[in-house]
């Protein structure tokens, strides 16, 4: 049983580097002299500024310089499938093979494949296993298994279209995102859904793709086409202040033009709702129970057969000026980008 366990042993470190040899994946999202690049880990170096967000796959280890509630799930450091949290300071180490669950980050490519953490521990368990008992190495097997199949499943693409954008309002009646550029209120609506937006577009496979939460990139993708291009937007109306997704239920960008100030809010229907004294329809004026009734009959009934319903609002230099409501977008399971 001890020979047999030995070959087994050695058969399975032969999977494990060869899976590392194969490894083109996962894609690192990369920053390369100010633009955002989507490429192969094994094209990653030492010293490359990485993006990590939500769903992605670690294609590296990584020293955080920048993590916002950044949490990473190592079960291949701990065996236990409970997430971490990182930060700059205490817990700034991730590792190739983790998974981001929650929030973003950025850092600086440490080591990349077969001499990251992940693959010095591979070669250390078929020493440790030929080096012990039968026990230890029916352990070591275990572990080595585990292994192959944590870089085996490290093999999905860097992006996907998770949603779609399937209907807009602008304020009240919901018509398909085809007609929709049609509307007297298309200019607001477009912009608010584009600048009110932390999605960010790369190069990948000379293409040009949208990354980010998946109801940001479905609203980048379908203003886009459009002629909403949001870097040169931010060129035009750059972002000066952030106010993140709260307990209020909305997110609000803030911008400055030649003209001063503009900010942008994108939330639940309820909150955008409540924050609005005014109403865009083609003209600017005060919003009206009525009105409020109307958004509110229209926001439901794109719920229907929809995962998500969005309302986008517009500001103006003060607070004092109160909020302009602009209309509603929903949007829907679409099928992954291969």
């Amino acid at each position: 049983m001890y020979a047999v366990l030995t070959i087994l042993l050695k058969k399975k470190a032969a999977e494990v580097a060869a899976a590392f040899e194969k490894m083109a994946v996962p894609y690192g999202k990369v920053r390369r002299d100010g633009r955002l690049f989507i490429v192969p880990a094994k094209d990653l170096v030492q010293g490359d500024c990485v993006l990590l967000e939500a769903g992605d796959l670690i294609p590296a280890d990584i020293r955080l310089v920048n993590a916002k509630e950044l949490r990473v799930r190592e079960s291949f450091l701990t065996n236990k499938p409970n997430e971490t949290s990182k930060d700059t300071e205490k817990d700034n180490q991730v590792f190739l093979s983790g998974l981001v669950t929650h929030g973003r980050g950025e850092g600086i490519v440490e080591q990349i494949g077969s001499d990251t953490w992940l693959g010095h521990a591979a070669a250390a368990l078929v020493k440790e296993g030929l080096a012990k008992g039968v026990f230890k190495k029916m352990a070591a097997l275990r572990r080595l298994e585990a292994a192959k199949k944590t870089i085996a499943q490290r093999s999905e693409t860097p992006f996907s279209t998770e949603l779609k954008v399937t209907a807009v309002a602008a304020p009240f009646t919901a018509v398909s995102p085809a007609d929709y550029a049609r509307r007297p209120n298309a200019l607001l609506l477009l912009t608010a859904m584009v600048l009110c937006n932390d999605g960010e577009s790369a190069d990948f496979a000379d293409s040009l793709v949208f990354l980010g939460e998946p109801c940001e990139t479905a609203l980048l993708n379908f203003a886009a086409p459009l002629g909403y291009e949001k870097e040169r937007m931010e060129r035009t109306m750059r972002r000066v202040e952030t106010i993140p997704l709260d307990s209020s239920r909305c997110m609000t960008t803030v911008h400055k033009d030649g003209k001063g100030f503009r900010s942008f809010t994108r939330g639940e229907t309820e909150a955008v709702l409540h924050a609005c004294t005014h109403i865009s329809d083609g003209a600017t004026r005060l919003i009206t129970e009525e009105d409020a009734g109307r958004i509110w009959e229209t926001a439901v009934e794109m719920r229907r057969g929809a995962k998500q319903v969005l309302a986008f609002a517009m500001g103006g230099e003060s607070a004092a000026e109160g909020f302009v409501f602009l209309g509603l977008a929903s949007l829907d399971k679409a099928l992954n980008a291969k």
